[in-house]
């Protein structure tokens, strides 16, 4: 209930042009703005998603950042999209592209899907949807960044760290 009041109000503010209120918060780089990034996501709108569009492509965030807006970009098909047509412009970032294939992988249109396979390097695993047992996996050494981006891309639509994700 409370996200369903938290995109009314957000519709309600992008109704009045209040665009630049939402980019003075993002500006913030704080939990404020952690939480808009999310909430902007959760709203299936062109207006929203080119607002996330616009951190994704900002150099100025950080990874971490542009990571989490790409995850809240590709929640719907509007983003879907809009990822799609970064990447066939080659305008989408080298950093982000393996997580926002990975996204559009996992898309429920079999089209993205398939786009997503002609226009991104795809890995053979990738396109399993499968990862290493256990067993070798424990073996390996670790990389923050990249398991941060993992996370992102698979793990937050269900499970939340350090404010990152959903309950």
């Amino acid at each position: 209930k409370d996200r369903d009041m938290q995109a009314d109000a957000l519709k309600i503010l992008l109704g009045a042009g209040g665009e630049q209120l939402l980019y003075q918060v993002l500006k913030q780089k704080d939990e404020n703005a952690r939480r808009l990034i999310g909430a902007l996501g959760d709203i299936e709108d062109k207006k929203t998603k080119t607002i996330l569009q616009n951190v994704l492509l900002d150099k100025q965030y950080s990874l971490d950042w542009r990571l989490e807006a790409l995850q809240a970009m590709g929640k719907d098909w509007t983003g879907e999209d809009m990822l799609l047509a970064l990447q066939k412009n080659k305008k989408l970032p080298a950093d982000l592209q393996d997580s926002a294939g990975a996204i559009l992988m996992n898309s429920n249109r079999d089209e993205m899907r398939r786009n997503a396979l002609q226009y991104f390097k795809i890995t053979a695993s990738a396109k399993l949807n499968t990862i290493e047992p256990i067993e070798k996996l424990v073996t390996l050494k670790g990389d923050a960044v990249s398991g941060k981006a993992v996370f992102t891309t698979y793990c937050t639509s269900c499970h939340r760290v350090n404010n990152s994700g959903v309950n």
